[in-house]
């Protein structure tokens, strides 16, 4: 139960926390927020002092307040997502109003954009409750969460890929608009300003050491295929982040506060140990398919310099003897029928070219026949082991029948 003296010194840190000076939030007063959030064990009662600021009039009253409220999603009391996330709508308020302002220092933007960013963060850890504040989690807790679902960490991981990127959209800002206003972290006004990328730091360190731990999740249950699109927005995250840190080593306020992550030279691979499964496909039974006709070359068809009529040159293919009983299943008369219309085709064929008709209309019409019949062979093929498949059910369930009758 909270007492008048705890709820005092905690309105007393918040109106101090947020003023109106352009100057960075003093720790002293951030840190009496979070002891007193311990202390209470809620987070629910600081939104009643928030709202008390001049949260829509002041914009570094604004600035100072994301500032706050994002530490205290990172050291403060657990309840802190939840009451963060009740009140998100004041948090979009504010991002819209400051929005609207065009002044010449920018900051506006600035105070929209981390207002997106404090959403994003909010909604990932309330969805995500095994993701601790500071980005930490329990393995544990996910496995529950999760209930055995590879899916679960497949989205997760998505997710926390979102919020690694608006980590990096929000400290370029920042970076930006020191860089336009000609700022430097030195001065009181720069430090104002840069001061949350200390936070985004935190953030960003806790992000991708979290995302190691899905991206191994997943390759010991997924094939490597399915997570090529996982693997190529790390590699882009991975070169952000190596570009986030080498660019803050020259902000000496933020190296005096905060011990800059070391990375690899080189990304993380990622190899699964689990085979894709290729689907089965249809072979042809290369003994069923009737043998092609061999290609013949045909030179001087018509002798165009002779004077008597032009007659077909003898020869130009051979009908084959063989029966059509014998190249199919006596079962098949589609088949067999085809192969007679053909047959009779190379007859019909050999009376034309007496009579000058174009030969190689012919040859194209003999090579249609025959990817008929083999196509005609390939499909009653197909029937026929589909209609052996339903053989053996009805023999099976037949078996049943009379198993099931012995027992009776």
């Amino acid at each position: 139960m909270a007492n008048e003296k705890d709820l005092y010194e905690l309105e007393t840190s918040v109106q101090k926390a947020v003023n109106f000076r352009e100057e960075p939030p003093k720790p002293k007063h951030i840190r009496a927020i979070i002891i007193i959030t311990f202390k209470l064990k809620d987070c629910t009662q600081i939104w009643s002092f928030f709202k008390k600021q001049p949260l829509l009039e002041n914009q570094f009253t604004a600035w100072k307040f994301c500032h706050v409220l994002h530490k205290l999603l990172i050291e403060g009391h657990p309840t802190a997502i939840t009451g963060a996330y009740v009140n998100r709508k004041t948090i979009v308020e504010i991002g819209n109003m400051w929005s609207m302002l065009n002044d010449s220092l920018g900051l506006g933007l600035l105070i929209s954009s981390y207002t997106k960013f404090l959403i994003t963060k909010i909604e990932f850890h309330f969805k995500y409750t095994a993701v601790f504040g500071n980005c930490t989690y329990d393995t544990a807790k996910l496995e529950v969460n999760s209930e055995g679902d590879i899916n679960y960490y497949y989205q997760i991981c998505i997710d926390a890929f979102d919020v690694m990127d608006s980590v990096f959209m929000l400290q370029d800002q920042i970076l930006q608009n020191l860089y336009k206003n000609k700022m430097n972290s030195s001065t009181i006004h720069g430090q104002f300003r840069v001061a949350p990328v200390v936070l985004l730091i935190e953030d960003a360190k806790g992000l991708y050491n979290f995302s190691i731990f899905l991206l191994n999740k997943l390759h010991s249950s997924l094939p490597e295929e399915m997570l090529d699109g996982h693997r190529s927005r790390f590699s882009q995250l991975f070169a952000k982040l190596k570009k986030f840190y080498e660019s803050l080593k020259f902000y000496g306020y933020i190296t005096d506060l905060v011990t800059l992550p070391t990375l690899p030279n080189f990304e993380p691979r990622f190899k699964s140990s689990v085979v894709a499964i290729e689907e089965p496909q249809i072979e042809t039974n290369a003994s069923t398919a009737p043998p092609l006709e061999p290609d013949y070359f045909v030179t001087d068809l018509i002798d165009i310099t002779a004077d008597t009529p032009p007659t077909a040159p003898t020869d130009v293919w051979s009908i084959p003897s063989t029966s059509p009983d014998n190249m199919v299943d006596p079962g098949t008369n589609r088949t067999r029928d085809a192969w007679i219309d053909y047959t009779d085709s190379l007859q019909s064929a050999s009376m034309h070219l007496n009579k000058g008709e174009d030969v190689w209309q012919l040859l194209k019409e003999k090579d249609a026949l025959i990817k008929q019949l083999q196509d005609d062979i390939v499909k009653q093929q197909i029937d026929h082991n589909n209609e052996i498949l339903q053989m053996q059910k009805e023999l099976m369930s037949i078996r049943d029948e009379l198993r099931n009758g012995s027992h009776c």
